[in-house]
């Protein structure tokens, strides 16, 4: 974090070599060399092994630094996220990136709930609900969301629009189906 504990400067990945003669090429001095593969992923080889490192966000490839410890058979990937605003929190690039997985597509960062798990809303009051249900439901927008204007359809057709547009049509959808 920064020293305004409010913008992430840096991820640190840590790597166990567990596997045998991955752990014996590393202590006997194998140099270690990193590849971004992906805006997400960085690639560490060493003595003819390959691990390939995720991060949760678009990383720079270009500032990664390794920390290497050879005798306790690990390596650290240190590198910076890339944001493309200065505003803290916003990553303007795709933030759902998909990753091929065998022959088929994988999302990565889509959060998961078990909505049988979540509590029911009482919707038999419609003043209450419209008391506190809008304002609850416009937090899981970010700051550069709730100030960009509403865009139609088919401008809404850009890519790094679609969080934005998948977060505003799950807000209507609520407030669609509390009958608010």
């Amino acid at each position: 974090m920064d020293k305004a504990r409010i913008q992430i400067t840096s991820f640190t990945r840590r790597e166990n070599i567990s596997d045998a003669k991955a752990q014996e090429a590393l202590i006997n001095g194998a140099p270690v060399s990193e590849e971004q593969v992906s805006s997400c992923a960085i690639k560490i080889s060493f003595g003819g092994f390959h691990e390939i490192v995720f991060f949760p966000f678009p990383v720079d490839g270009t500032r990664t630094r390794l920390r290497v410890a050879r005798r306790s058979h690990y390596i650290e990937v240190i590198t910076t996220p890339i944001s493309e605003t200065n505003s803290p929190g916003d990553v303007l690039v795709n933030q759902l990136p998909t990753i091929l997985d065998g022959t088929s597509l994988m999302l990565r960062n889509i959060h998961r709930i078990n909505l049988d798990r979540l509590p029911t809303i009482d919707t038999s009051d419609k003043v209450c609900l419209k008391k506190w249900l809008p304002m609850h439901i416009s937090f899981s927008l970010s700051d550069r969301e709730t100030s960009m204007p509403s865009v139609d359809e088919e401008a809404n057709q850009d890519n790094s629009h679609t969080l934005m547009a998948m977060k505003k049509t799950l807000c209507k959808l609520f407030l669609e189906c509390t009958g608010v």
